[in-house]
């Protein structure tokens, strides 16, 4: 009796099959350094700025109360809160407005942070820190993709409004000055009256730049040339200035714009090329969201959305799928489906990506300001 032994070749790895090439690889890797020395750069320009704020402090001298005279602690009343007065005695410490203004704004605010693309879960949040820098505390919020429940506490009972959100869609020069206005809200700059004045004008932004039309462009792919290799980061930036353009973004977040594009776009490089295809937008995705959480942190830095949606579009493979659907509905079913499976994978694998980064960002963010807090509070009073 003859054996015969079948060997199974080996499946070399991702990189061995993968057609990227060398120049795209190249210069992928020389944008993911170029973005992490620019994070570097802007990180110790705004440690320089503080050092500089911090060189001239303005605090009051106390050499003309005399010995006898020694600071105490300040005196201050109580915050006047929805706990304590009923809801037509109460005013918002910031500028006096009654609860049905506070509640209004809330409302809108939710509604619009919904509409904007905003995780539910971060409205809740940001809506919690309006109503409590405002007194409110105990307030209740729910908030879903298509609903918004508040409860502000009165006098012995409630009152609770009830909106439905996800109406409508903003263009990012909108999204950028509801978040401004939320940001505001938060810290106390604005009261619910002039935030709600402030907001709706956001709304109701006009475009600052619209795109009526461009000429297609086909480009024709050569791997083997430098242009081969040149080619898709330049259409990166065209994507990134029509993106601009038709969403009627602010100029000066261009620029933030295209290095978060450019960081996801050489991530789902790398991944495709150590991973596959399946797996490299997943890379994209957690290299490009912490970057776009960082962006939100620096002065001139537009909000996370402005930056992450941009990105995401990117990453999203809308055009696989609806070749896959064509191929379905005609004789190229097997392959269709195929394509539509691709398709469903490597949207998961974003998701899971984003999830990812977006637990890399958190922990960047509250790095930096410990950092920041560290430097303006040193231990011992001495600077470092």
């Amino acid at each position: 009796m003859t054996v015969v032994q079948t060997v199974v070749p080996a499946t070399p790895p991702a990189a061995v099959q993968s057609g990227i090439g060398r120049g795209t690889v190249l210069i992928a890797l020389a944008v993911l350094v170029i973005a992490l020395a620019v994070v570097v750069l802007a990180v110790r320009a705004g440690r320089t700025r503080r050092r500089s704020g911090q060189a001239a402090p303005t605090t009051p001298s106390t050499e003309a109360a005399g010995p006898s005279s020694p600071p105490g602690p300040p005196t201050t009343a109580p915050p006047m809160t929805a706990d304590s007065v009923g809801s037509a005695g109460w005013s918002s410490p910031i500028d006096g407005s009654g609860l049905h203004d506070l509640m209004a704004f809330m409302v809108d605010l939710g509604d619009t942070m919904v509409v904007s693309g905003d995780a539910v879960t971060h409205v809740g949040e940001c809506l919690g820190r309006v109503a409590r820098v405002n007194g409110a505390h105990g307030t209740e919020i729910i908030v879903l993709p298509t609903a918004l429940i508040i409860t502000l506490p009165g006098l012995g009972e409630g009152r609770t409004e009830v909106a439905a959100t996800g109406g409508s869609r903003l263009r990012l020069d909108q999204v950028e000055a509801v978040f401004t206005v939320a940001h505001a809200a938060e810290r106390g700059d604005l009261g619910p009256r002039a935030a709600l004045v402030a907001l709706r004008s956001a709304r109701n932004l006009p475009p600052s730049l619209q795109l009526v039309g461009i000429p297609a462009v086909t480009v024709a792919e050569t791997q083997t040339s430098v242009i081969g290799a040149i080619a898709p980061w330049i259409g990166v930036l065209i994507f990134g200035v029509g993106v601009l353009l038709s969403y009627s973004g602010r100029p000066g977040s261009l620029g933030w714009m295209l290095l978060v594009l450019y960081v996801a776009y050489a991530g789902q490089v790398l991944g495709g090329l150590l991973f596959g295809s399946s797996l490299s937008a997943f890379v994209g995705a957690v290299v490009m969201t912490p970057v776009a959480v960082f962006v939100a942190t620096q002065r001139t830095g537009p909000p996370t959305l402005v930056t992450f949606l941009p990105a995401f579009w990117l990453l999203v493979p809308g055009a696989i799928a609806l070749v896959g659907v064509t191929q379905v509905m005609g004789e190229a079913r097997v392959d269709g489906v195929s394509s539509i499976l691709n398709a469903g994978v490597t949207i998961v694998s974003i998701a899971l990506g984003v999830v990812l980064g977006l637990g890399l960002g958190d922990w960047v963010t509250r790095a930096f300001h410990r950092s920041v807090t560290t430097q303006r509070h040193p231990s011992g009073g001495q600077s470092h």
